[in-house]
């Protein structure tokens, strides 16, 4: 009987943690069993394995392999352990150093590597066994494998790299082997040597300690050998000085809408949420679509956290951290579990994959009420909680929500230049989608009116983006130096309450127009910390100490529900 152990990870949530993948070799009739709790994906990877190893010029014991994958009482899904079960096969088999030595077989022209008989591999099978290094098994346990192998023996993708190596790491693994296509996203990680190989032989010499250098050389990446790509465990994907916004998009292109223009500088400036309301054409999905490129690039921790989630859902496009915040536009027909997550094996939804970013809900009544309502908890506790019988996982859910819609189904109620056709009970029911506790949760609430037709004679700025998020930056900048006492900086929307009454302080009359709007608009109270949070980004974006008279009035000016006449 042969035993070995390599580890391999997997996603829960957002977090990784290890899979011990241990492989037992016994006599007895051939079987290739695999048991832990592995869903379909990972039963399947018997024939990648087995088909891996044949077309890599190795022999595939014909004896009883039995692959356990702990621990057992979680379920496990994917195809990134393929590559710690065919290393534990191959290493198990005494054939590591011959997967070094040899050169690849022509598959086209010998159709296969030629199978010894039972009894023939069973004996090379005992000879090779105690000739293991135990040099390279202290090595191999300290190294974490990820890697979907093809059936020639290539390595494929997998998702969710970056987390499972950050994990390890923390684990006190020194050295991690991942397909050369995770190796971009491997960049991030610091403090755990990572190799980006792209054959399964490639990790064998990896783990036998061959065709690398042990010195970094001072570079980000060493080509130490075809088919073997190095990142050293003392270095990381550096920053550079700016990351622009999608490009050709400027708030210069939206003609007119100052006042709404001004309504999302506020909103960029301190995180607030915002709902815009108005008719048809009037620009608000044009407003939102550039509502980024005035925002200011993610810091460490938030760009961390970023790629760690798009590395899960596999949507990671290129080297490095994601160092603007994600946009995402999900359409009105989007269930509650595509908005906040679900499944049988909980995955995140537009909500997570909008963490540190804009989730922007076009045409907002035309989503299904319910769904509307699970975004309650995400905007008051910027996270979701995924209840299933056997665990509940929960999901980061800091975003920025940017709602439009049109004031009634035509669209032109409180419109001057269009006369509503809608009757006040199809008003009434179509504005009863969204439920007040949603509404009140929204800080700016701003109409958008149709621009004029003089407007578009007007010269206008070409490059208005720029300027606007300058500002934005020192505000933002402002805020952090304020919330540095406590233990996540925060900008003025997610201002921790400890906090809240040092810093939003208020001249005598801004006090005391505070006090009678909020008792002739009958503001609720979670809509005046709403009015005093806004009123303290106004006051930062002027570089003001204190929250003066007009700072105020301009914030509750954005609280106002009523439609203009």
């Amino acid at each position: 009987m042969v035993h070995t152990t390599f580890y391999s990870g997997a996603i829960l949530g957002v977090e990784g943690f290890l899979v011990e993948v241990e492989v037992d070799i016994s006599r007895g009739i051939p079987c290739f069993s695999l048991v832990g709790l592995a869903n379909t994906a990972v039963r399947e990877s018997r024939e990648r394995v087995t088909a891996a190893i044949k077309n890599s010029d190795l022999e595939f014991p014909l004896e009883r392999i039995t692959v356990n994958l702990a621990p057992a009482d979680i379920k496990k899904e994917g195809a990134a352990f393929d590559l710690a079960i065919a290393l534990g096969i191959i290493a198990a088999s005494g054939q590591l150093e011959r997967a070094d030595a040899s050169p690849p077989m022509d598959v086209s022209a010998a159709g296969g590597p030629i199978q010894a008989g039972h009894s023939q591999a069973h004996e090379k099978h005992r000879r090779r066994m105690f000739t293991l290094d135990e040099k390279v098994m202290r090595r191999a346990r300290k190294t974490i494998f990820l890697g979907e192998l093809a059936l020639d023996g290539n390595l494929r993708r997998v998702k969710g790299a970056l987390p499972i190596l950050l994990h390890a790491r923390e684990a006190g693994f020194e050295r991690g082997i991942v397909p050369e296509e995770n190796f971009g996203e491997a960049l991030v990680a610091k403090g755990i040597e990572v190799f980006g190989c792209q054959r399964l032989r490639d990790a064998v010499r990896v783990v036998l300690g061959r065709g690398f250098m042990d010195v970094d050389d001072g570079k980000l990446i060493v080509d130490v050998d075809e088919g073997i790509r190095r990142k050293a465990r003392d270095t990381a994907c550096r920053r550079t000085e700016d990351f622009p916004a999608e490009e050709g998009l400027d708030m210069g292109e939206v003609i007119g809408q100052e006042s709404a223009k001004r309504a999302l500088t506020v909103a960029a400036a301190g995180g607030h949420h915002v709902l815009m309301v108005g008719p048809p054409g009037a620009g608000k999905t044009m407003l939102a679509r550039r509502l980024p490129s005035i925002l200011p690039p993610l810091d460490d921790r938030a760009a961390l956290e970023t790629t760690m989630i798009y590395s899960i859902v596999g949507l990671l496009d290129g080297t490095g951290l994601i160092w603007n915040g994600p946009f995402r536009a999900p359409h009105h027909n989007a269930s509650d579990a595509g908005l906040i997550g679900g499944g049988n094996i909980p995955r995140p939804g537009e909500v997570t994959l909008a963490h540190n970013g804009i989730l922007f809900l076009d045409e907002l009544p035309e989503f299904k009420r319910h769904v509307l309502e699970t975004l309650r908890e995400p905007l008051e506790a910027g996270k979701i909680t995924i209840s299933r019988a056997k665990q509940a996982v929960t999901f980061p859910a800091r975003f920025q929500l940017v709602a439009a819609m049109n004031p009634c189904p035509c669209g032109y109620l409180g419109s001057r230049e269009q006369q509503c056709r809608c009757s006040p009970l199809r008003v009434e029911k179509y504005l009863g989608k969204i439920s007040g506790p949603l509404l009140d949760r929204i800080s700016i609430h701003v109409f958008v009116r149709p621009v004029e037709t003089a407007a578009f004679r007007k010269p206008q700025a070409r490059h208005e983006s720029p300027s606007i998020r300058e500002a934005v930056i020192e505000a933002r900048e402002i805020q952090q130096r304020r919330s540095r006492k406590s233990p996540v900086a925060a900008c003025n929307a997610r201002l921790p309450e400890g906090l809240f009454k040092a810093v939003c302080r208020m001249e005598a009359s801004a006090e005391e127009l505070l006090y009678k709007a909020q008792k002739q608009l009958r503001i609720s109270a979670r809509g005046r910390s709403h009015v005093i949070r806004m009123a303290r980004t106004i006051a930062d974006l002027e570089g003001a100490d204190r929250i003066a008279a007009h700072h105020l009035a301009e914030a509750v000016q954005y609280r106002l529900r009523e439609l203009p006449v």
